[in-house]
């Protein structure tokens, strides 16, 4: 298993190294960059993710999914009224 403090100080990730750390499969990853918006860019042929672009990915996607939540319950809630 991958030690998640090696890669503290890393500006950017190739995508088999970040699926291993995120524990998803490079599929999964390779669905996000084309389906789910993950930014990546391409130099000279070879993929990176850079770091501060995934956290900010990660920071947008937790926050969007905390408000689908608050919605959904409060159309549950009307619904049990």
């Amino acid at each position: 298993m991958s030690d998640p403090t090696r890669h503290a100080d890393r500006l950017a990730f190739r995508p088999p190294e970040l699926a291993a750390l995120l524990g998803v499969s490079p599929r999964t990853l390779r669905r996000w960059m084309r389906d789910e918006g993950l930014p990546y860019l391409r130099l000279d042929g070879v993929v990176l993710i850079p770091r501060a672009s995934l956290e900010d990915w990660m920071t947008e996607r937790a926050s969007d999914e905390r408000r689908r939540d608050r919605v959904a319950a409060e159309i549950l809630e009307s619904l049990s009224k």
